[in-house]
């Protein structure tokens, strides 16, 4: 309920509860504890699948589903708190279109790797004991490997062909920066006042699978140097190695994003608002008990109507 279409009546039986009051920007502890949160989610689910599904029957697309599906619903549960950024790209393209104050990046960055390496931690401290020798690997490590991102023969194409085929670093840094570049060119243009809704975390998960179907045969599918760092940590030494590929290049592609985003917005035409009749409530208070009363419109209208009568009646001077 409004106050301002409130009756005089009405306004008195009313709480601060039923007033219809856009809420305060959450505190920043609350927001990066959102943020790691979803950051956990979004891991957990998408290198839950690629570590484990592939060994009952998984495939890629399995996979870059599993991570689409876990986007959409830290978006889901997250997004009003923290934006739903869930990856430091977006953070950092957000910082450098104006959405986010400069001076909450990097705690945004520390609960976005805290999260993702609780889910990393989670996923290690589930692997069954015997699963690395049963799929040919020499330790839990190893296995982590296959849900790491990396270049050359580590992941994606290189992994698969037994080394066979060669995925050069300067691929790698060109895939990871184009794919994030596009993904966070869509969080930034779903994400504005204009075009959110409650589809916004679907365009997000569709984007971010779609970019790891081309990204995953390359380095595994990162995009997201809180995802790389998460699982680099339980991974063998080269994961942590090779991580800096997944940092810069889509920390790069996050940049041309932010400086897109803001020169749309410089050129953007302002929003036409409508001249609206809104009634106007002359006199607000607040009770020992809370609640709050208003003179309405119709106690103004007799006020007037009794000034009129007052003047009419008045006698009139010589």
């Amino acid at each position: 309920m409004s106050l301002t279409d409130a009756s005089a009546h009405d306004a008195a039986d009313a709480t601060f509860e039923d007033l219809d009051l856009e809420p305060a920007q959450p505190s920043l502890l609350l927001r990066a504890g959102a943020e790691v949160f979803g950051t956990f989610i979004l891991v957990l689910l998408g290198v839950g699948a690629a570590l484990y599904t592939t060994w009952v029957g998984g495939n890629a697309l399995a996979t870059c589903l599993a991570f689409g599906l876990g986007a959409m619903a830290a978006i889901a549960i997250i997004g009003n708190v923290s934006g739903g950024h869930i990856n430091p790209a977006v953070t950092l393209g957000a910082a450098i279109a104006g959405r986010l104050r400069w001076a909450d990046v990097p705690v945004y960055w520390l609960a976005q790797v805290l999260g993702a390496t609780v889910a990393g931690a989670v996923l290690r401290a589930v692997l069954p004991t015997g699963l690395p020798a049963a799929t040919g690997k020499d330790s839990a490590a190893a296995l982590f490997s296959t849900g790491a991102n990396g270049y050359g023969t580590h992941a994606g194409l290189g992994a698969a062909s037994g080394g066979a085929i060669d995925v050069t670093l300067t691929s790698a840094l060109i895939i990871e920066g184009v794919l994030t570049m596009i993904l966070v060119a869509v969080v930034l243009a779903v994400m504005t006042t204009r075009a959110a809704s409650n589809l916004t975390p679907l365009w997000v998960g569709l984007t971010f699978t779609a970019t790891l179907l081309v990204a995953t045969p390359f380095t595994g599918g990162s995009v997201n140097p809180a995802r790389s760092l998460g699982i680099a940590f339980f991974a063998e030494p080269w994961a942590l190695k090779e991580v800096w590929v997944f940092v810069v290049g889509p920390l790069a592609g996050a940049i041309l994003a932010g400086l897109v985003a803001r020169i749309i917005a410089l050129g953007a035409a302002p929003i036409a608002v409508e001249d609206a009749p809104y009634d106007v409530v002359e006199i607000v208070e607040i009770s020992e008990d809370g609640k709050l009363t208003a003179a309405s419109d119709e106690t103004a209208s007799d006020d007037a109507s009794s000034d009129d009568t007052d003047e009419e009646s008045a006698p009139a001077r010589s």
